[in-house]
């Protein structure tokens, strides 16, 4: 299981098609940084991967990674609906990877 894997189904679950979107704005950007970041943490949990070869498909150094990882974290805790997204998320990566 690679990052694009994980990446990959984050999106889908939030509901984005592309990983590679170049325009966003407004809400869209927000929702598209915290699927980022929830991917972060998701390979933080599941791989053995550093901080930097995580940051690595998406041009981040091992700072914004963790920023980003502390961000969803808190984000997970106080919101929610992000709250079931990582828990759908998470169980949808343990059926498929084990």
């Amino acid at each position: 299981m690679t990052c694009n894997d994980i990446f990959k189904i984050v999106l889908s679950e939030i509901g984005l098609l592309s990983h590679r979107l170049s325009i966003l704005d407004g809400k869209k950007s927000i929702i598209y940084s915290n699927a980022r970041s929830l991917t972060f943490y998701l390979c933080q949990l599941y791989t053995s991967y550093s901080l930097d070869k995580i940051g690595e498909p998406f041009n981040m150094k091992k700072s914004t990674v963790l920023r980003g990882i502390r961000s969803i974290k808190n984000t997970i805790e106080m919101d929610k609906i992000y709250e079931i997204y990582f828990d759908r998320i998470n169980k949808k990566i343990k059926f498929k990877y084990g």
